[in-house]
Formats: C-alpha cells, sequence, structure tokens
C-alpha cells in the first residue's frame, strides 16, 4: 500500500507545504524489503507574475541483508547487517507568467 497526505496553507503572498508519504514494503518477509517514509515542507512566494517555491524532503528506510544462510549460531541462521538509509533533497523553483 502507499499512503500519501499533505497540506498547503496560504497567507497571501506566502505559502506553507507539509506532507508525508509512506511505502508499504512489497514483500512478505520483512528480510527482502523496507518500509519507505518521506516526510517534506515547501515555502513559497507568489506575485502577480513571478512565484519563488523552496522544498525540502527527507527519505527514510531501513533494510536487513544477508548474504548466506551459513552459521546456526545467528538468529535466522544467517550474518545480516542492518542498513539504515537518509536521504535529503533540496529544490528551488522560480517561475514567471507571461
Amino acid at each position: 500500500h502507499n499512503l500519501k497526505a499533505g497540506a498547503e496553507l496560504r497567507f497571501n503572498p506566502i505559502y506553507l507545504r507539509a506532507g508525508a508519504q509512506y511505502y508499504m514494503n512489497p514483500f512478505e518477509d520483512p528480510r527482502n524489503g523496507s518500509d519507505i517514509w518521506i516526510y517534506g515542507a515547501g515555502l513559497g512566494f507568489r506575485s502577480n507574475q513571478t512565484f519563488i517555491d523552496f522544498a525540502y524532503t527527507l527519505r527514510t528506510a531501513s533494510e536487513t541483508y544477508g548474504l548466506y544462510q551459513h552459521s546456526p549460531d545467528q538468529v535466522d541462521g544467517f550474518e545480516k547487517s542492518i542498513n539504515d538509509y537518509r536521504a535529503v533533497n533540496l529544490m528551488v523553483t522560480l517561475g514567471y507568467k507571461f
């Protein structure tokens, strides 16, 4: 399942935005993938013909990674690594309406 939600507040000429996205792990076994969360925020300024928007997003995910099942001493029978990912994206949009 994928869920997305967001909101915008308008205080002319300033616009404030925020939102979140959730992407569910597509695999039944949680060792094969990860849920992904994306959080976003934005700020915009608009006039009659020009606008500028700033956006920030943070993407987070965590995965369990293991190469081979070889050791009965390990939980689930294999050595594993739990990897946490974070990615930041910044964007600026500048426009002119004519």
